[in-house]
């Protein structure tokens, strides 16, 4: 789809420019008139994206743009990037702005500290993509992330069992790699911290923003790791197969955390097949996430039994290393519980009482099909 989308579309940019990531976010989609360009939106179209865009702006590399089907309205790309008017006509009495209470484990700004040995830092922002389901789109329409890198390092030295780093935000990756190695110098300084972890969709988004000199750089640090978001087979292509052997060669370990998302990936077949792919480019199949409960994202919810099933049909029809273990992130800032048996207390009705990793009792409302 990519090169019949840029000979169609972009005809006269060199190879060199499409595949340059500044080139990439310069040239990203950001309004409805330029979205219907390459999607033939009718009126009706437009206006309700216009209406969701007010409340959810959108941002789309071309990349990311050209591989949705322009004939399919359910395309699994264009439902994770395309504003959907049920995002702002579909409120839940059980859905949160920040549902992670993310602020609330903030005792410095930028910086989430839910569990005793690891923190998040929020890095910056922006993304290649505003995916329609993330957990952070409260933060789409505030000004680029001020990163207090000092308070931050600060509050490290001075947690001596915090001993790994989770780079988020926005997408780490955005930032210029200069930027990202000071940033990784100041952290690794902190004696105690062993391991940096970085959250990014860029594999899969913007994979020309994996560069040999990112990947370089990225070498000379012990013990990065790098979780990414694949959430349907059409999101593995050549270019962010490459991205991911890259980053491998570099010696960083490349896992994956797929969100369950209604009308996208909610079925085992789907999953068989995502994780199968996964495991062919070394990428480990890490996480099934439920979908955080964030206004704007209800149309996405799936029951818990959803999650369930999928990993029970898929246990031992494929192997073992193509199977995530499904997760739910628990309202409050309470933390991931495995959706397994030994976790869930009691169940009735739509409720479940589940056990954190603390031994807490969490009650955890369920949603209808």
């Amino acid at each position: 789809m990519t090169k019949s989308f840029k000979k169609i579309f972009f005809p006269n940019v060199d190879l060199k420019y499409w595949n340059d990531w500044k080139w990439q976010l310069k040239n990203a989609v950001r309004t409805v008139g330029n979205l219907s360009e390459f999607l033939n939106l009718q009126s009706d179209e437009i206006e309700r994206i216009s209406k969701v865009q007010t409340l959810y702006p959108f941002v789309i590399s071309p990349y990311y743009l050209s591989l949705i089907n322009p004939k399919d309205n359910n395309d699994p790309v264009r439902k994770q990037v395309v504003p959907d008017i049920k995002e702002i006509e579909i409120v839940s009495k059980n859905s949160d702005a920040d549902p992670l209470a993310e602020k609330e484990k903030m005792p410095v700004e930028g910086l989430i500290h839910r569990y005793p040995d690891r923190v998040v830092i929020l890095v910056t922002n922006n993304c290649a993509v505003n995916c329609r389901h993330c957990n952070r789109k409260r933060n789409w329409r505030e000004n680029e992330t001020a990163l207090n890198i000092k308070e931050s390092i600060n509050y490290l030295k001075s947690n001596s069992e915090i001993r790994e780093v989770i780079l988020s935000g926005g997408d780490p990756l955005l930032l210029k790699t200069e930027k990202l190695k000071n940033l990784l110098d100041e952290i690794y300084s902190v004696d105690h911290i062993k391991v940096v972890r970085i959250g990014s969709r860029v594999p899969v988004t913007l994979p020309m923003r994996i560069t040999d000199e990112l990947c370089e750089m990225l070498k000379r640090f012990p013990s990065i790791w790098l979780n990414t978001q694949f959430n349907h087979p059409n999101e593995i292509t050549f270019e962010s197969e490459t991205a991911c052997r890259k980053i491998q060669y570099a010696g960083i370990p490349v896992s994956n955390q797929s969100v369950l998302l209604k009308g996208i990936n909610n079925t085992s077949e789907i999953m068989k097949i995502l994780c199968q792919r996964l495991q062919e480019i070394k990428v480990r199949p890490y996480y099934l996430f439920q979908c955080d409960r964030v206004s704007g994202t209800e149309h996405f919810w799936t029951p818990v039994k959803t999650g369930v099933n999928i990993i029970e049909k898929m246990t031992g029809h494929t192997g073992g290393l193509c199977v995530p273990r499904f997760v739910i992130d628990l309202p409050g800032g309470e933390g991931k519980a495995s959706f397994s048996p030994k976790n869930i207390i009691e169940h009735k009705n739509s409720m479940y009482k589940i056990k954190t990793y603390r031994g807490k009792i969490v009650n955890y409302e369920d949603v209808g099909d």
